[in-house]
């Protein structure tokens, strides 16, 4: 379930964002990402786990009927998952305003993660992107 209850997410200025965290990355992403997220004035952050893509977009779609702006950060794993959801709420005609893909390789419709080459099947309405490749 989102963090926020449905009443506080629709009065929030704030865009909704979906932190979507890889796999055994929850901690790491609460204690980090999302606590700096919400101190910063983003109170409308939710954090899910990947292999939800529909779940978000369900969320998502709701936040973006109420007028709200949509952003999607997905870190590893949950970076292909974002790419997921985006397609899921692609489908459906919703536009995100932001995708971030942390540590997932995303080139030209398709995304490279643990080696895998994913195909996407149509571009994507985004605003803006921002992809973010850690080199260990």
């Amino acid at each position: 379930t989102p963090d926020l209850s449905k009443e506080d997410a629709a009065n929030s200025s704030s865009p909704c964002i979906a932190l979507i965290y890889g796999f055994a990355a929850r901690e790491h992403m609460q204690r980090n990402l999302l606590r700096w997220l919400r101190e910063s004035g983003y109170a409308n952050t939710t954090l899910y786990g990947h292999l939800q893509a529909i779940r978000i977009a369900d969320d998502l779609q709701a936040a973006s009927v109420k007028g709200q702006n949509i952003v999607v950060i997905g870190y590893s794993q949950g970076g292909l998952e974002a790419v997921r959801v985006a397609h899921e709420l692609d489908k459906r005609g919703v536009k995100i305003d932001l995708l971030v893909t942390i540590a997932v390789v995303v080139v030209a419709g398709s995304c490279l993660i643990a080696g895998q080459m994913i195909l996407a099947p149509s571009p994507l309405m985004l605003r803006d992107a921002l992809i973010i490749f850690l080199q260990t």
